[in-house]
């Protein structure tokens, strides 16, 4: 079976997804977290900048690794990565990402079957699948920001509609789940590997 891996990238949660290449099904779809401290090293907890971030990059990426070698896919769609205003996250995930192709190098994977897909503008996978806010969705949040600052500490704050909200909802409707950003953070990771997976199998794979 042609198998597509889609990898959504991060340094505390990437999102895994396996797809069906003939079947556009989806096959699989888990995270991948960096181990514990004490799974890495005895000493991990006392390493300093920038060791401690490289030793963590290394261990995510040998991870990650494994999931390649496992499922042999014949295409690997990689997330590209969008600017941050945070300089040291946004370095450290440059990192992860040179590291991890460095480890597909190292392990002779084929670089023709990787893949980079860009997550906005008129080439990204949001915008191929027609996740972008709506003035009532925009609205909504206006609301509730209005009105969580009326709210005490005590209460629940009323969630806002996302980018990530509108992944859940687009894999939740196509496959059949059950996916909510807001009750478990690391849904958010999947729910963009398997909208980017099935985007790039839809519009970008079937538009070649």
């Amino acid at each position: 079976m042609s198998k597509l891996l889609s990898l959504d990238l991060s340094t505390t949660c990437s999102g895994i997804s396996i797809f069906s290449i003939k079947e556009e099904s989806l096959l699989d779809f888990f995270t991948i977290k960096p181990p514990s401290p004490s799974k890495i090293s005895k000493g991990f907890k006392d390493l300093k900048y920038p060791e401690k971030q490289l030793v963590k990059m290394l261990e995510i990426s040998k991870e990650l690794l494994k999931v390649v070698q496992k499922v042999n896919p014949d295409i690997i769609v990689i997330e590209e990565i969008a600017g941050s205003k945070q300089r040291l996250g946004q370095k450290v995930l440059d990192g992860l990402h040179w590291i991890f192709l460095n480890k597909l190098l190292e392990n002779k994977v084929d670089f023709n079957k990787i893949v980079y897909y860009d997550v906005t503008g008129k080439d990204g996978w949001r915008t191929h699948l027609g996740l972008k806010l709506s003035d009532s969705d925009k609205l909504q949040n206006k609301e509730a920001k209005t009105l969580n600052k009326k709210l005490s500490t005590k209460n629940t704050k009323l969630s806002k509609i996302t980018p990530k909200t509108l992944a859940c909802k687009f894999a939740n409707k196509k496959f059949g789940l059950q996916l909510n950003e807001v009750e478990r953070s690391e849904e958010a990771d999947l729910a963009d590997s398997i909208c980017m997976g099935y985007s790039y199998l839809k519009n970008v794979r079937e538009g070649k």
